[in-house]
């Protein structure tokens, strides 16, 4: 397990211990580091069974929780799905590399002008900031609420927290919300349209594959056409949503207004357009993340349950004021 940041565990010792059910206790570990609160990559260790089907049950189980876990609070760790042996390149090739052929971009964006009249400057601030939870030992408790509970995922909610997870750990607003779309989209049943529309489409594509046109513009007429017998999964959307009774609001949002927000925001996306100021990504993202396991809870078995995220602490290792 391992978090882009270190402090995700910001414990001032070299591990940590903790009942998650009867006869079970888990310990975590620093892999990068001698301490957990300067560590990125963890171990987690837990002993004491009677055979090894045993310890890798509840090896799977471990990682089913944590793997949900990320995914409804979005902690930004990464929880690999399968086992594997990864490497990585030492930082001093990568520096060699830089000095050869590297380009170095200042963090000045697009092109300004400011008058040369002793009159203007201009002010850079710069620093190093880290976000953490200020309570890490919630996510231990969080583990232990739900450990009793009956968690069997088929594969589509597998699909669909696996989704989830790689939206946790992206930077950028309008990935994380792409990818969270993605995964809303696995949960939604896109309908066939009616007999009469069908009838009508395959009208066309017939007509299209007897019409004199190239035949690469021919077939892709007839796979846009093909298409076009099952209805649009925006059109699915806004029907789900104005089914949604409880909750009435999701993220400030009644629920079809959200699922038109999403769907304007990812085609804004989706067609390169610029997105108005107005429109709050990283909000709208949290609500579809809520939509989602809603549906996951009600149609799909998965228990419903709440978790405390404390707020997280902020702290700066460097902080500088200059004017140029």
């Amino acid at each position: 397990m391992s978090h882009s940041t270190p402090g995700f565990f910001g414990l001032d010792c070299n591990s940590f211990g903790f009942s998650v059910a009867k006869d079970i206790g888990i310990a975590i570990y620093p892999r990068d580091a001698e301490e957990l609160e300067s560590a990125t990559k963890y171990h987690i260790d837990c002993g004491g069974f009677k055979t090894e089907e045993d310890a890798i049950s509840a090896g799977e189980e471990l990682r089913k929780r944590l793997r949900l876990l990320n995914s409804l609070l979005d902690l930004g760790l990464t929880i690999p799905l399968t086992d594997s042996v990864t490497g990585k390149i030492a930082d001093s090739i990568k520096e060699n590399a830089t000095k050869k052929g590297g380009v170095l971009l200042d963090s000045r964006i697009g092109l300004s002008a400011i008058p040369d009249d002793d009159k203007h400057f201009e002010v850079v601030a710069s620093g190093d900031l880290r976000a953490t939870p200020s309570d890490p030992i919630f996510l231990f408790e969080a583990i232990k609420k739900i450990w009793e509970l009956e968690l069997e995922f088929d594969g589509k909610v597998e699909d669909v927290i696996e989704l989830l997870n790689i939206s946790s750990v992206e930077k950028s607003p309008k990935i994380k919300f792409l990818t969270v779309y993605l995964a809303l989209e696995q949960l939604i049943t896109v309908k066939e349209r009616s007999e009469q529309a069908q009838s009508l489409i395959s009208e066309f594509i017939d007509q299209t594959n007897s019409s004199d046109i190239p035949e690469n513009e021919k077939a892709s007429l007839v796979g846009s056409l093909s298409n076009l017998k099952n209805g649009s999964f925006s059109g699915a959307l806004k029907n789900f949503a104005k089914g949604v009774t409880s909750p009435s609001e999701i993220q400030g949002y009644k629920p079809e207004k959200l699922a038109s927000k999403a769907i304007e925001l990812r085609n804004k996306i989706a067609h390169k357009v610029e997105i108005p100021q107005g429109i709050d990504v990283n909000n709208i993202t949290k609500g579809i993340r809520e939509m989602v396991f809603g549906i996951l809870a009600t149609k799909y078995g998965i228990p419903n349950f709440s978790v405390y995220r404390p707020p997280d602490k902020v702290s700066s290792d460097r902080f500088e004021i200059r004017i140029l």
